[in-house]
């Protein structure tokens, strides 16, 4: 069960590490790129989701499931991935990460990354 959970959370996230590519799929497809507390998550123009982990483990998503006021989530076998405003923080989302059993997984504040292109 840890290495299940452990292989959900590590689903989502990046290190700096994995930037680099991420900025360079982000300038492609025009995507908007958040980094924060270790994750970094990447948001297409077309609502793609794709995010990576510290130990080079990615998953991309192609839609949404829904976007409503500026959130945006994504279901993945039974996980749901929601980005959230916050209003007190301009740019800033909160990256949320839900199992099937309801349980947080993941539950992080991430900023925009400047676009260096």
């Amino acid at each position: 069960m840890k290495t299940l959970r452990v292989l959900l959370v590590a689903s989502v996230v990046t290190a700096s590490s994995l930037l680099g590519s991420i900025s360079a799929k982000a300038c492609g497809d025009e995507a908007s790129t958040y980094q924060g507390g270790g994750y970094t998550v990447s948001i297409g123009q077309e609502g793609s989701y794709y995010g990576c982990n510290s130990k080079n483990q990615c998953l991309e998503i192609a839609q949404y499931a829904s976007a409503t006021q500026g959130q945006y989530i994504w279901e993945n076998k039974g996980t749901s991935y929601s980005m959230t405003p916050i209003t007190t923080q301009e740019g800033a989302y909160r990256l949320r990460v839900v199992d099937a059993r309801n349980r947080v997984l993941v539950s992080k504040i991430v900023k925009p990354v400047i676009d260096a292109h």
